[in-house]
């Protein structure tokens, strides 16, 4: 047996197998999407949808609160760096000037 036998027979399976899946895709496709499911709780799936997002809610809203307190954290710290190094260039201007005024 030649290489172009067996490749055939290779690609043979591969179709077989494609026209299987094929198959399996158009039994899902036969359903009618709008048809009513039976027995399916609509009224217990809106409350566990309802809560879920009152749920997630909830946990943005404690997200964004644990932020904004992070925030005036940062803007205290960010503020006490600007006041420091103020405080400090103006103590340093002080002694040279005193040093300039004691050199006259």
């Amino acid at each position: 047996m030649d290489s172009s036998e067996s490749g055939g027979d290779d690609s043979g399976h591969e179709r077989e197998r494609e026209q299987e899946q094929d198959e399996d895709e158009d039994e899902d496709v036969d359903e009618d999407p709008k048809a009513k499911l039976d027995g399916f709780d609509w009224s217990a799936f809106e409350t566990r949808y309802h809560q879920a997002m009152a749920d997630e809610d909830a946990a943005e809203k404690a997200n964004e609160a644990e932020l904004a307190e992070l925030l005036k954290f940062f803007r205290i710290w960010a503020e006490t760096t600007v006041t420091h190094e103020r405080d400090r260039s103006y103590k340093r201007w002080v002694e040279d000037d005193m040093t300039l005024l004691a050199t006259l």
